[in-house]
């Protein structure tokens, strides 16, 4: 072949690849595909145009056409940065982040000053759960190019991760002074005011998101959150229903806490029913399982709550609370000794959990173990000095051993907690009459 066909040859591949280079740019992913595609069957040892194929099937989320075509880029040009950039993108989506973060340091040497690779590292790091590095990578993409909002928001989202919530505001509201339309910039600083407490900050942060993405499930779901905390139960119930509106197929996560307000509201069939779609959704969804145990247990289906109780344990082996409440529904259902194995279990994830304590200690009375059960009233006591229930519990024991004056002095102080508790009122009377006869 002379000279002037190869010529011609790559002025056409050349030609295909421009076009596939506009088509990425519009978007149309399958079309510049194509075009790359005609430019390497044309010439094919062309870099770039591997490179940008690679490219074009990461958009569509085809990873191993992806890193197929970045390898076979770097084989042609063993220092072309971008192939790396490229690739570790496709590694990342793909969460074999080892990978990634190799391949966007190759690109970060190759190309020093590149600060979406070192933002595109930092993601990675943070997929490995390294937050520190993620926010030194993002730190340093800020450093080469600080008028870009991204970095700004990933490290916003890894400060408030790791609970560092006035950091995370700093970082969304710089990026938001940049780029004042990004939804997704005021949902996650309203994320990092709902952390702080600032539930007033935190509605306005979602709305303000809703406004600028009318379709924002998660918004809708944050903000339904907040108002939950705010005990604005009517507003919370509206956006969770907006967010199961726009996002019905995949929000557990929507269910599951509009499940709470129903159970909230003592209407446990419609919050049944609702954690029970939630499962349905996410089968691993400890918490919908736990949530639906309470539900059962405050209708006296105690199988009902166990079962679901076992269920997030199964999911979350280390849930002190399901194993706690698990212990509640075995308790009335007078199945004593696996009562107390579940409190054993609850307080040896938590140690200072008065309510295990206080409970376990219920469960050896009911055993006859009356020693046993003073001493975890008394640990429970110690854990919570305000606790009415362990010094009525308490009472009761020294109730039952005839030390009336203890008693006395135990209930005086449950009631002084809780002026409204019948029951300390109650064996206080009988207390008084008992220690009368006495006299």
């Amino acid at each position: 072949m002379n000279m002037n066909v190869l010529a011609a040859l790559f002025v056409n591949a050349k030609d295909h690849f421009n076009h596939g280079s506009v088509s990425i740019r519009d978007g149309n992913y399958g079309r510049a595909i194509d075009d790359y595609t005609k430019a390497i069957s044309l010439k094919a040892d062309y870099a770039e145009a591997y490179c940008n194929r690679g490219l074009a099937y990461s958009r569509i989320e085809d990873f191993e056409n992806a890193i197929a075509d970045c390898t076979q880029a770097i084989r042609l040009q063993a220092d072309m940065a971008q192939a790396y950039y490229n690739r570790g993108g496709a590694y990342s989506r793909m969460r074999d982040y080892d990978l990634a973060i190799a391949d966007f340091t190759r690109a970060i040497d190759l190309r020093h000053g590149d600060a979406r690779a070192y933002n595109h590292r930092g993601l990675a790091y943070y997929g490995k759960g390294d937050k520190e590095r993620a926010i030194e990578d993002y730190t340093q993409s800020i450093r080469l190019n600080s008028d870009d909002a991204e970095p700004y928001c990933n490290r916003g989202f890894a400060y408030s991760r790791a609970g560092r919530y006035d950091k995370a505001i700093a970082d969304y509201t710089q990026a938001i002074k940049l780029k004042s339309d990004d939804a997704r910039a005021y949902n996650h600083r309203g994320l990092a005011h709902y952390g702080k407490g600032d539930d007033e900050r935190a509605i306005a942060d979602f709305t303000r998101a809703i406004v600028l993405k009318a379709d924002y499930a998660e918004a809708y779901f944050n903000r339904g959150n907040a108002y939950i905390d705010q005990g604005n139960e009517g507003r919370a119930m509206d956006d969770f229903n907006q967010a199961i509106r726009l996002n019905g197929g995949d929000c557990a996560w929507a269910y599951n806490n509009r499940g709470s307000v129903y159970a909230d509201k003592g209407d446990y069939d419609r919050a049944i029913a609702d954690y029970t779609r939630a499962i349905g959704m996410k089968r691993a969804y400890a918490q919908a399982y736990f949530n639906r145990g309470l539900a059962n247990y405050r209708k006296g289906d105690f199988d009902g709550a166990i079962a679901d109780y076992g269920q997030a344990i199964r999911f979350k082996s280390a849930y002190a609370q399901a194993y706690y409440h698990r212990g509640l529904a075995r308790h009335r259902q007078w199945d004593n000794e696996r009562a107390i194995a579940d409190f054993d279990k609850a307080i040896l994830l938590k140690g200072d959990y008065a309510e295990a304590y206080c409970n376990r200690g219920l469960a050896y009375s009911g055993m006859g173990n009356k020693e046993r059960a003073v001493a975890d009233y008394n640990e429970a006591i110690l854990l919570k000095e305000d606790y009415a229930d362990a010094y009525f519990n308490r009472a009761l024991a020294s109730y039952d051993a005839g030390d009336f004056k203890r008693a006395q002095v135990d209930l005086t102080e449950a009631l002084l907690l809780d002026p409204n508790h019948a029951n300390a009122w109650n064996i206080l009377e009988k207390v008084k009459q008992r220690m009368n006869k006495e006299a």
